[in-house]
Order: structure tokens, then sequence, then C-alpha cells
């Protein structure tokens, strides 16, 4: 102890010399560390130079040359791809009519439209009556010159949903066609090498001909669809198989079943459901839709399941089941809502010489 007390000074000297060597060491490796990497970068920079020297790389006349052609060449085949995109994917258009004539040719089309979907048992819902041209064919004033291309235009693209849904619903039953709806009118979504046509369609139909109906617009249409976005709406079922009534977002509630294990009655609020295609309904003709000024994505009642679909068992109190304890996917007719975008390529500018 009297040695550390007298050679206290001593001491404290050896540890504070100690730790600025520890921290000197520390900084050398450090130092040296950060020169091995600057050696590296000034040895990659130096070889990098030294072929600029050689002209393996440098910019010079046959450089300049060669990425011009390159150039040249990648602008061309671009202008040749955006070409065959415009010509196999856009409206051709005929020359423009006169404005007797357009209206003419519109409830023609019309006509020809409704005898389709006739012909094929596929009901028209009262939303559909003029397939989304209700300003168009019910007006008393012809329309404009500069209306009269862009309404044979969509009259073109209407004609096509028409058709393939013809195709996937034809002697369907139930089939219905409840609306079609054009966002925009006329007018078309502009984007920088094409433009989009979106059309919404709401069509009642079992799932096989919905799945049928989607593959037929991306392999059969004569133009190029894109499917953006799908609703399926449909009567919920009990885990033991009974269809049940509409929630509360429908507007209606579910009961327990009636004695002997039969689904019970709903109580429906617009006085009891109506009938479609020889169906119960429930609260509303298959595939109504709301207003569309509406909120969007709101949901809709939905057809109603046939009476097979509800096996004759008996179940849990249904009023009691949470929303996760029903499911959608049971055997029964689904309405969807289908948002589709017509793609159409613009023509490209003439390449200059």
């Amino acid at each position: 102890m009297d040695f550390l007390k007298k050679n206290i000074g001593l001491i404290i000297y050896t540890v504070v010399c100690l730790a600025l060597s520890g921290l000197i060491i520390t900084g050398i490796r450090r130092a040296a560390t950060t020169a091995s990497e600057s050696k590296k970068k000034v040895a990659r920079q130096s070889e990098f130079f030294e072929r600029i020297k050689s002209n393996e790389y440098a910019i010079n006349r046959a450089n300049r040359e060669a990425a011009g052609d390159n150039q040249t060449m990648v602008e061309a085949k671009f202008h040749d791809l955006r070409q065959w995109l415009a010509q196999n994917y856009s409206i051709a258009m005929d020359p423009p009519p006169t404005s007797v004539e357009c209206v003419t040719i519109l409830q023609e089309e019309i006509r020809r439209m409704k005898k389709d979907t006739e012909d094929k048992e596929i009901a028209v819902g009262a939303q559909c009556q003029f397939f989304s041209f209700d300003s168009q064919a019910t007006s008393s004033v012809l329309p404009p010159v500069e209306d009269i291309p862009l309404i044979l235009r969509q009259i073109k693209v209407v004609k096509e949903v028409v058709r393939i849904v013809g195709l996937s619903l034809a002697g369907t039953k139930p089939a219905e066609l409840t609306s079609i709806h054009r966002a925009l009118g006329l007018k078309t979504q502009e984007a920088d090498l094409y433009t989009i046509t979106p059309v919404d369609i709401t069509i009642v139909a079992p799932m096989l001909q919905i799945q049928d109906l989607i593959n037929r617009f991306h392999k059969e249409s004569q133009y190029l669809f894109f499917l953006r976005n799908i609703t399926l709406v449909s009567r919920d079922q009990a885990p033991n198989g009974v269809a049940v009534g509409f929630d509360s977002v429908f507007g209606a509630r579910a009961t327990t079943p009636a004695a002997g294990g039969a689904p019970g009655p709903m109580e429906m609020g617009m006085g009891g459901p109506p009938e479609m295609f020889g169906m119960p309904g429930a609260g509303g003709p298959p595939g109504a839709v709301p207003p569309r000024g509406g909120r969007p994505g709101a949901r809709t009642p939905a057809p109603a399941a046939p009476t097979s679909a509800a096996p004759a068992v008996a179940g849990p109190d249904l009023a009691a089941l949470t929303k996760n304890e029903l499911v959608i996917f049971g055997d029964v007719v689904y309405q969807a809502d289908l948002r589709l975008d017509l793609v159409e390529f613009r023509e490209p500018k003439k390449a200059t010489p």
C-alpha cells in the first residue's frame, strides 16, 4: 500500500500512456485500411485511363458512329412495334356519316343487340335497354358533327362487349345483362402511347359462365380488354350448407330455419321478395346495382339462390352467425360487376428521314 501511495502519480501516468497507445494503434490500423482502399481505387482509375489512352475506350469518330447507328436501329424497331400495335389493337373507323345517318345507325345497332340477346335467351335489365346510349338514343336533338366519330367508336366497343357476353351466357338460365356503363361517356383516358376506354358491366349468371366470360374477353375479343376489377355478390350460406338471407348490409336479416329444418322466411324491407327467372328473389331483381353516382364499390342486392341450393337440414341459429361464419362460394347465382379497360395504341408519328 505504501508503494501505491508513494507512486500514485507514476501509476496514473502509466495508465494514461497505455490508453493513448491503444488509441494510436487503432488509428494506425484504420489509416492503413483506408490507405489500402485508396490504393485500390487509384489502381482502378489508372487502369481506366490507360485503356482510354490506348483508344480502347474513347469518344472518337468510330465510336460516335457506332453509337449513332445503334440509336437509329433502336428507334426504328420501337417505331415498327408501335405501328404494329396500332394496326392490331385499335378500332378502325369509317368515314363519318351525317348526323341523321349516325342516329339511324345507333338505333339499328341497338335493335340488333336486343335481338341477339333475345335469341340467346339472355335477359336485359331495365338499366340496359339502350346499352349505355340512353342520352343519344332518346334525344330529340341530332348529335353534333364532332361527336359522330366518337359515337360510332363507342358503338363498336359496346357491340363487342355484348357479343362476348352473348357467347358466354347463351342458353344459360338464369342469365341477365343488367347494365353497361361507360364512365367517361364519349371520351377516353389519355396515356403516353395509348388511350383507355373504361367500360363497367353487370351480369347475373352462375360462376362457370362468369369465369368463361372473363376468359373470352382476354382470348376471343377483337379488341384489347383488361379486367381491372371484379366484384361478386351472392346470398350467404351457413357452414352446414343452408342458404340464408342477406345480412344487414343488404337490407334484410337472416332468420332461423322453419319447422322441419327448411330455411325460414326472410323479412324484406320492401314488402317481400319479388320473383325473377322462376326463382325467389331477395329484396330486388337479380343484378340490381346502385346509381352510378353513388359511392364507388358500394355493395348491392344480389340475386336469389335456387331453392335446391338450400338443403333441408337443421342448423344453428342463423341470426347468431357472424359475417365471417358465412361463405359466398356456394352453388348459387352471382351478380358480377366487372370493370374493363379497352386499350388502343396510337399511331406513331412518321419517322423523319
